[in-house]
C-alpha cells in the first residue's frame, strides 16, 4: 500500500495471517520487528526510510483499506497478469545476497590494480502487482516469434502478413491441442471458432474462443517518438474473461514451429515472452485513447442503401450534407456495434468518442485498404479507428487492453495500443 502525499510517504507491506501460522508470527515477532528498524532504504537506496514492523488485526487492516478508498493511498496485490512486475525472495535468495556482498567487499585488489565486478543477484522469482480497485488487463498469453535459424526477431509485415501471423498461430495451437487428448468439437469452438457440426454450413461460435493478435512493435524514433513497426510478437485472449486455456496455450506454444501453409516449411519459432516486455505492456496497459495498429473491418456494410452513389450524384449543398451525415452516423452505430460485441460495457460503448479514416492514426500504418483480409471479408469495409473513452459526464476514463474489435478480430485485423496518440507520434 502506497500513500504519495508529499509529508506522509508512507509504505504498507501487509502479510495475511491465518490461525495456524499466527503462533509462528508472534513467536518470531520481535525478530522480524527489529529487522525492519534496521532498514534505512528501499529501491535504489537514493532516500533514507524509517521501518518498523506490527502484528495487527484484522480491524487495523480494514483502516488501511478504507484510508486507501476514501483519500490518497494505492492498495497493490500480486496478480500474475499485472503489468508492474517486483522482485521477490525466495528460497535460496537470502545465500545469493550474501555471496554478492562477499564479492562486492573483494571487488578490488589491495593495490587497486584489478577490479572484479561482483555477479549479479540471480535467485528471486518474478511476481506481477496490480492495483486494487482498477480496470485490470485481460489475461493473456504472449509470445515473441523467434527465427528459426538464429537468436533473434523473425519479422512479419503488418499489412500482408498479419492475418497469415494469425493463421499460423491458430494452426499450431489446433496440432497442439490434438496432441493433448482435446476432443474434436472443443477445438473446432475454441481454437476454430466453429459452431456447427463437421459438414454443415458455417456458423460462427456461441460461446468462447481464442482471439490471436499478430502484435505489431512500436519502434522508438527518438525521444517520445514511437513507430508502428513489424510484427515480432503475438498474444492470445479469450472471448469470455478466464485464464485456465490461456495458461494451457503459454505451455502448450512455447517451443512450438509456425509452418508456412505454401512451403510447409517452418517460419518462425514461438516462445514464452517475458511479463516485463515493454511492448505487450503498451497494448495491455490501461489509458484514455487507444488508435489501432491494424484497421478494423466492420461488423457489417456502412452504405447499404447506395447513399455514397447518390452523393455523387447530386450538386446540391444541402442534400450532400445530409448524405455525409447519415453515412457518418451509420459507421458511428458499426463501430459501437463493435465494441459491443468485443465486450465493452453499455456506459463505455455510448459514451467513448470515436473517430474513424482509412488513414492510419500512428506513423507507420498504412492505409485500411492495404491490410490483407480473408476472402470472405474482402468487400467488407474497414477502417482505421481512434477510440477516447469518458464517461456519462465527458470524463476520461481509462481502459486497459487487449483491445480487438471488428469481424476481422478472429484475422488478426482490429488491434488497438494505447498512450501513444500525441502529436510526435500521428500519421503524417
Amino acid at each position: 500500500m502506497r500513500l504519495p502525499e508529499d509529508g506522509d510517504n508512507v509504505v504498507h507491506y501487509v502479510w495475511a495471517l491465518d490461525g495456524r501460522s499466527l503462533g509462528g508470527a508472534k513467536e518470531h515477532a520481535a525478530s522480524l520487528i527489529a529487522l525492519a528498524r534496521s532498514v534505512v532504504a528501499l529501491g535504489w537506496g537514493v532516500d533514507l526510510v524509517v521501518g518498523t514492523g506490527a502484528l495487527i488485526s484484522g480491524t487495523e487492516r480494514d483502516l488501511l483499506t478504507l484510508q486507501t478508498t476514501a483519500g490518497r493511498p494505492q492498495e497493490w496485490s500480486p496478480n500474475p497478469q499485472g503489468s508492474s512486475r517486483l522482485r521477490c525472495p525466495q528460497k535460496g535468495t537470502l545465500i545469493d545476497l550474501e555471496r554478492r556482498h562477499r564479492a562486492f567487499l573483494a571487488r578490488t585488489s589491495l593495490d587497486g590494480t584489478e577490479f572484479r565486478p561482483p555477479p549479479a543477484v540471480s535467485n528471486f522469482i518474478s511476481v506481477g502487482y496490480s492495483r486494487v480497485g482498477a480496470a485490470q488487463p485481460a489475461a493473456t498469453a504472449r509470445f515473441l516469434l523467434m527465427n528459426t535459424t538464429t537468436d533473434q526477431f523473425r519479422a512479419f509485415d503488418t499489412p500482408g502478413k498479419g492475418m497469415v501471423v494469425a493463421g499460423q498461430l491458430r494452426h499450431a495451437t489446433t496440432a497442439a491441442a490434438t496432441r493433448a487428448g482435446w476432443g474434436d468439437d472443443v477445438i473446432r469452438a475454441l481454437v476454430l471458432g466453429h459452431g456447427e457440426a463437421r459438414g454443415d454450413k458455417h456458423e460462427p461460435v456461441d460461446g468462447n474462443r481464442f482471439v490471436f493478435m499478430p502484435v505489431p512493435s512500436i519502434e522508438g524514433r527518438g525521444e517520445g517518438k514511437w513507430r508502428i513497426g513489424p510484427i515480432r510478437r503475438a498474444m492470445v485472449t479469450t472471448v469470455t474473461p478466464g485464464a485456465t486455456e490461456l495458461e494451457w496455450l503459454q505451455r502448450a506454444l512455447s517451443g512450438q514451429e509456425l509452418i508456412d501453409e505454401g512451403t510447409h516449411q517452418s517460419s518462425a519459432i514461438v516462445t514464452s515472452a517475458p511479463y516485463d516486455d515493454p511492448t505487450f505492456r503498451r497494448y495491455l496497459a490501461p489509458s484514455t485513447s487507444w488508435a489501432t495498429v491494424t484497421p478494423v473491418v466492420l461488423p457489417g456494410h456502412d452504405d447499404p442503401g447506395g447513399l455514397r452513389k447518390r452523393l455523387k450524384a447530386t450538386r446540391n449543398a444541402a442534400e450532400q450534407a445530409a448524405l455525409r451525415a447519415k453515412l457518418d452516423h451509420r459507421l458511428d452505430v458499426l463501430l459501437r456495434t463493435a465494441l459491443k460485441h468485443a465486450g465493452f460495457s453499455e456506459e463505455l460503448t455510448a459514451c467513448a468518442e470515436i473517430s474513424a479514416r482509412a488513414t492510419g492514426f500512428l506513423a507507420g500504418t498504412e492505409l485500411a485498404s492495404r491490410y490483407a483480409v480473408p476472402a470472405h471479408l474482402m468487400k467488407v469495409p474497414r477502417f482505421h479507428v481512434r477510440i477516447d473513452w469518458c464517461d456519462a459526464d465527458g470524463r476520461p476514463v481509462e481502459v486497459p487492453g487487449p483491445i480487438c474489435i471488428g469481424r476481422g478480430r478472429f484475422s488478426g485485423l482490429g488491434l488497438l495500443v494505447g498512450g501513444l496518440l500525441d502529436t510526435k507520434n500521428l500519421h503524417s
